[in-house]
């Protein structure tokens, strides 16, 4: 009985990953916008943000996008986003709160950067 819940349970998670998929992909073929930002992220060192601010002295539209933060060595406002922030609180869904979140990151993504600055973690698919 349990095999049998976790099965559906990882088969749920495998469906509901890829329709959102799906509607990411779809969503960012419909936008025409022109993407300006360079984004960095999504672990948190803090080369990340001083290559940011590197990037807006330059003149480049620029900003960090993290996961979460390192607590030892950076504060909350080391970093101009972090994944929850693009989740709107009607979307938060205990249990599903993984996906949501990936999801709106990858289309914020998908939908913003010119280019992406990350390290081997795969910042939203990772």
């Amino acid at each position: 009985m349990k095999q049998l819940r976790h099965l559906f349970v990882l088969v749920g998670h495998w469906l509901l990953g890829g329709m959102i998929l799906l509607l990411v992909c779809l969503l960012t073929l419909l936008s025409r916008r022109p993407r300006q930002t360079l984004i960095w992220g999504s672990t948190p060192i803090i080369n990340n943000r001083y290559w940011s601010e590197a990037m807006k002295a330059a003149g480049y539209r620029s900003q960090t996008l993290m996961r979460t933060f390192y607590s030892r060595i950076n504060t909350g406002t080391d970093y101009d986003l972090y994944f929850a922030d693009l989740v709107p609180a009607w979307l938060r869904v205990p249990g599903l709160h993984h996906w949501i979140e990936r999801g709106t990151v990858l289309l914020y993504v998908l939908r913003q950067a010119r280019i992406v600055h990350l390290s081997y973690d795969g910042m939203a698919l990772g």
